[in-house]
């Protein structure tokens, strides 16, 4: 009778870990999608310096942070750098922002909305040539992709 103890502590034990590690796979952030149905013009543009990304909730204005400090350092000083903002809806899919400081200035602005099930388009392509900073983007046009 001693032996069952020790199997029952033994399947609580792995029940648990197993509950541990399935868990661990939705904490992951969310990564970029996959490189199919690109635009051209996106899947073609040029290699700019990366600052990295940043993420922004429901809820939050803009989104804040280190990378978000280097894209506008590169903007305002009028250089090029590309920023990933991944913005999290209520109930969607994340949709990926790619801006970019664009070479004698101005910025645009890729958004991928593959993900998002909700969204009639996938993709929208927004040119700022009056951008001074990511939320300082003065007049913007809607382009064709």
């Amino acid at each position: 009778m001693g032996r069952v103890p020790d199997e029952w502590l033994l399947r609580q034990w792995l029940v648990g870990l197993v509950a541990v590690l399935l868990s661990c796979f939705g904490v992951e952030d969310a990564p970029e999608p996959p490189l199919v149905g690109l635009p051209d013009v996106f899947a073609e543009r040029s290699a700019l310096p990366d600052c990295g990304r940043a993420d922004q909730y429901v809820g939050q204005v803009d989104a804040v942070g280190p990378a978000v400090d280097c894209f506008d350092a590169a903007l305002s000083a009028g250089g090029t750098a590309e920023l990933l903002v991944v913005g999290y809806g209520n109930d969607s899919d994340p949709v990926f922002f790619y801006h970019r400081a664009l070479p004698g200035g101005g910025m645009e602005t890729f958004l991928d909305h593959r993900r998002d099930h909700y969204r009639s388009s996938d993709w929208q392509r927004f040119v700022c040539p009056e951008a001074r900073s990511l939320r300082d983007t003065g007049e913007c046009e809607d382009r064709e992709l």
